[in-house]
């Protein structure tokens, strides 16, 4: 700001001499900046300044103004990056926390299928199994799921893994459950992982690519799926079948996901390195902000975030039991409901073909 300062100084007196006067910098009293990644830096100065008459009849008073700058960046230039090592067949370990949600369970695994289990990615998969303390609980089809793939894959470098659990479901316990199965001499490659999830192989080059050992961590932006059942007339249902047009990305069919950091990838030692999962933590999000937090204040980790549109959040129906939930719980659970109804555009347009008004 002093440097900005100064060189609009030097303009403004550039020619003092041949006016006779001249102008001195008394202070900022505000000022607004903002950054335009194309095209530099914005200023909007309140500045106090002293003008001072040398010429004819000698004056010096106070004067404000307002000044509205550019600092222009400079030609884009290419460089060569150097290149970061890692692995493109590293072994990443993803962490599955589950409890219920049958049929979208089977969605995963067929996603999984077609990503992971026939190209033969290196890849492990930790899935960790709640009951969901009701009376028709799914697990034992869940667990049937899963030793079908097993014998499946049985003499692959691919794997998939089912710990369960007995007690209530907390995802932040799940995944310190997950991380905690990799063999503790090797700092795994973990990708905490949500069942509405679907993506493609590309997802897993950006995991290997973007998440780097001691440096950087990965929390990918996400695109989420808006309520269907306001784009067509049918209800929502849930289908085990992944749906042709799940990875066409646009305004009215869903949003990316800014503020939200449950998907992340990171090395084991790092995790451990910021503090792992907060497991007080209980019920609905919350976790994920905390470890992002963490992440963000830790001085030798940096945090790398971008929108992947291979990685996708399939809707669903957003409970917010407020029993289970803290008010800061609950707050950003109803939150995020709200925001997956639908684009503003279709609201607006939702609102003006369900009410009439009057003198119409």
């Amino acid at each position: 700001m002093e440097d900005v300062i100064r060189e609009v100084m030097e303009g403004i007196n550039a020619i003092s001499k041949e006016r006779g006067r001249v102008i001195d910098f008394k202070e900022l009293l505000y000022g607004y900046y903002r950054v335009n990644p194309r095209l530099g830096v914005d200023y909007i100065l309140d500045l106090l300044l002293v003008y001072k008459k040398y010429r004819g009849r000698k004056m010096i008073f106070p004067v404000r103004r307002h000044a509205y700058l550019q600092q222009a960046f400079g030609p884009l230039q290419l460089r060569r990056s150097p290149l970061v090592a890692h692995e493109s067949s590293n072994r990443i370990h993803f962490v599955l926390p589950l409890s219920g949600r049958l049929a979208i369970f089977q969605r995963f695994m067929n996603n999984f299928q077609r990503v992971c289990v026939e190209p033969d990615e290196n890849v492990r998969l930790v899935i960790v199994l709640y009951p969901t303390m009701e009376n028709e609980d799914p697990s034992d089809e869940i667990k049937s799921i899963v030793l079908a793939f097993q014998r499946r894959i049985r003499g692959r470098k691919l794997q998939v893994e089912l710990i369960e659990r007995q007690e209530a479901f907390a995802r932040a316990a799940a995944l310190e459950t997950g991380k905690s199965s990799c063999q503790l001499e090797d700092d795994c490659l973990l990708a905490f992982i949500d069942v509405d999830m679907v993506f493609t192989e590309k997802t897993l080059h950006h995991i290997r690519s973007h998440t780097i050992r001691g440096r950087q961590v990965y929390f990918p932006i996400v695109f989420s799926q808006f309520d269907p059942s306001f784009r067509a007339p049918l209800t929502y249902s849930v289908d085990s079948e992944i749906a042709v047009d799940v990875f066409e990305i646009d305004d009215d069919r869903g949003y990316w996901r800014f503020y939200g950091f449950g998907i992340v990838s990171v090395y084991r030692s790092d995790l451990e390195r910021v503090g792992g999962m907060n497991t007080s933590i209980h019920g609905w999000g919350q976790e994920d902000v905390d470890l992002y937090d963490r992440t963000v204040a830790h001085a030798d980790l940096a945090v790398f975030r971008a929108p992947d549109p291979a990685l996708v959040h399939v809707f669903h129906p957003i409970a917010c039991d407020g029993s289970k939930l803290t008010d800061k719980q609950k707050k950003m659970c109803i939150g995020t409901r709200a925001g997956t109804y639908a684009s503003q555009q279709r609201l607006a347009r939702y609102w003006i073909d369900n009410h009439s008004y009057a003198g119409e």
